[in-house]
């Protein structure tokens, strides 16, 4: 047997406290939505899919199949507006496009800015 829930007394109706199951604060967040998680999440599952393919595939078209695996995460990562995003997502992003660049053969300098961008935002 469970008693029900009592405001406490002595306070004001602004600030009851309803015990365990207070009320969720408002969020003080921007209006704008979240990017959906399946984004990066699919982002992700694509990037360690590069990087197995980095570590097991020695054919002769190796760096033709790194390219195009890299292009799915960008691609993956590229056609959302990151500016409204929570700084925890863009960083996330960021690191997820720096990894994706870094896994290729040759230098690539964007790769180090993302995961650099990645640092500072995180």
């Amino acid at each position: 047997y469970a008693e029900p829930l009592q405001p406490q007394r002595g306070k004001t109706s602004d600030s009851l406290r309803w015990g365990a199951m207070a009320p969720p604060e408002p969020s003080l967040a921007s209006s704008t939505p979240p990017p959906p998680p399946s984004s990066l999440a699919r982002a992700e599952d694509l990037l360690l899919a590069l990087y197995r393919a980095k570590a097991t595939d020695f054919s002769g078209d190796r760096q033709a199949s790194l390219q195009h695996s890299c292009d799915a995460v960008l691609t993956e990562l590229g056609g959302q507006c990151e500016a409204e995003w929570p700084p925890a997502q863009r960083a996330r992003a960021a690191y997820l496009r720096g990894r994706a660049l870094d896994a290729l053969e040759k230098y690539n300098p964007e790769a180090e800015a993302n995961l650099s961008k990645a640092v500072k935002l995180s």
